[in-house]
């Protein structure tokens, strides 16, 4: 969802409604009283993504702020400090390295972070289903179909029929050669890195990342529980 947010001259009429600054100047109203400055937000996604006749019910055109008094402008008194909420420093060094190792691997290979993590599984899970390379990697199903499709038809992936249906995939040599020259580029940006970390920083960073992946399905379970919430009853989970 995008909200826009801008500041627009807004005018008083007879009937107490608020128009654009415009408007009315060439004796639409004739009763201006006061002129000021108020803030207009915007849901551009709300109104555009929606089928004509179906809204949204938190989209009702723009909203527009009579009074200063409404806005916040001072820190709540529960906030949370970025350097200190573990999900939020997890979160930016991946958006960090997703987005960097991305623009490299589709400069030089045409290929995107998704992928580059199913040809690196694919070296150590030879023969892997994608449900197998889902779980270990912790991808989004639709996600992995999608990357698989673009190796399979690059023919860097081969799918091989299994028993009952199960399909596996295997590297082929020219899979196997692209990512001999992919993974040089992941390690080099692996070391930078860890630039500024001893070996026993590193070891220790990596046994903290394992324990919170443990603590993943107990995450799972509560973010399942508010889902099952009927919407505007949060405050019962």
């Amino acid at each position: 969802m995008e909200i826009t947010c801008k500041l627009v001259d807004t005018q008083t009429c007879c009937d107490d409604s608020v128009l654009p600054g415009n408007w009315g100047s060439s004796g639409n109203c004739g009763n201006r009283r006061s002129k000021r400055r108020s803030l207009v937000l915007s849901n551009t996604h709300e109104s555009s993504s929606k089928p004509s006749g179906e809204q949204s019910p938190h989209a009702h055109g723009p909203h527009i702020l009579q009074n200063a008094d409404d806005l916040v402008t001072v820190p709540l008194a529960e906030v949370i400090d970025r350097d200190r909420y573990t999900l939020a420093l997890v979160a930016l060094v991946a958006n960090d390295s997703a987005w960097g190792g991305s623009s490299v691997f589709r400069h030089h290979f045409d290929l995107g972070t998704n992928e580059w993590r199913l040809i690196s599984a694919l070296g150590n899970y030879p023969g892997a289903t994608a449900g197998k390379l889902c779980e270990v990697l912790g991808m989004n199903k639709s996600i992995a179909s999608k990357s698989v499709n673009v190796l399979l038809r690059r023919g860097l992936v081969a799918q091989v029929n299994g028993a009952r249906g199960s399909r596996h995939l295997y590297l082929t040599n020219e899979g196997a050669r692209t990512h001999d020259r992919m993974i040089r580029i992941a390690l080099r940006r692996q070391e930078i890195l860890h630039s500024d970390l001893s070996e026993e920083e590193v070891s220790e960073l990596h046994r903290l990342l394992l324990k919170l992946l443990e603590a993943g399905p107990r995450l799972h379970e509560y973010e399942r529980a508010l889902c099952d919430l009927p919407r505007g009853h949060l405050d019962e989970g």
